[in-house]
């Protein structure tokens, strides 16, 4: 960003940083704010010359005389407020990511835009850990690699995305399959609603499975949502399904 002039003296600009570090020693909810607020104050120093009359020449050199704050730490405080602040350039949290904790978001900087729109504050740190380490095996493994796998015979037949999703579920957690296979085959109509709590016991669930031939791929359930979103790890692709397109396959 180019250099720009900030209104206000050093001294204001220091006790706004002095707040967001108090902030990040509070509740909840002020620590995440805190955080948000720091990474923007941090960027001001970079980007602006309020440092003029502070003695600092750089950020970095600011950042660790006044708060002990060393690089890696500056630039993962600036990395949370480029993709979750307001317009990538602000104090304040974008609305859709409220909820989160510091440790969730600085996973989520690993994530990809279009998992993370799709995430909630409700999944668990280990949640989040789980698909960022689901994805960085998936980067691993070139295009050609995939394609020297050679696609599942049992697979090459079935006609859709969802379709070899719940395949490879089904090979992968047998008991979850076998649970929808008899509420399917029972004797009575099942509710929807039914499949859904199975699927999707808490309200939400995400399932990622890797299909032969093919990647990995994100199966994300909400019980509030009609539609069920697939995402392709390997090309980002977000596409969605029906209930029922789910309950078919």
């Amino acid at each position: 960003m180019e250099l720009t002039t900030y209104e206000g003296t050093y001294q204001e600009y220091k006790t706004k940083m002095d707040r967001a570090i108090q902030k990040t020693e509070e509740g909840f909810k002020q620590v995440v704010e805190g955080f948000v607020e720091m990474g923007y104050l941090l960027k001001v120093a970079r980007d602006t010359n309020i440092l003029a009359e502070s003695g600092y020449s750089t950020m970095a050199e600011f950042a660790q005389a006044e708060y002990k704050i060393d690089k890696t730490k500056a630039s993962r405080l600036i990395s949370i407020n480029d993709k979750f602040s307001e317009n990538g350039y602000s104090d304040k949290l974008m609305e859709n990511y409220e909820g989160y904790g510091y440790t969730k978001l600085t996973l989520m900087l690993q994530l990809p835009d279009v998992i993370n729109e799709e995430l909630s504050p409700n999944y668990s740190k280990s949640e989040i850990q789980a698909i960022k380490e689901e994805i960085e095996e998936e980067s691993k493994i070139t295009d050609i690699e995939v394609l020297l796998e050679g696609q599942d015979e049992t697979k090459a037949v079935l006609d859709s995305d969802i379709s070899e999703i719940i395949d490879q579920i089904g090979e992968d957690i047998p008991e979850l399959f076998v649970s929808i296979h008899n509420l399917l085959n029972s004797n009575k109509e099942y509710n929807m609603q039914e499949a859904i709590s199975i699927m999707a016991p808490t309200g939400e669930k995400t399932y990622t499975v890797r299909i032969r031939g093919v990647g990995r791929k994100m199966l994300i359930l909400r019980d509030t949502d009609e539609e069920a979103k697939i995402i392709d790890i390997r090309s980002n692709e977000k596409t969605t399904c029906t209930w029922k397109d789910i309950m078919d396959a």
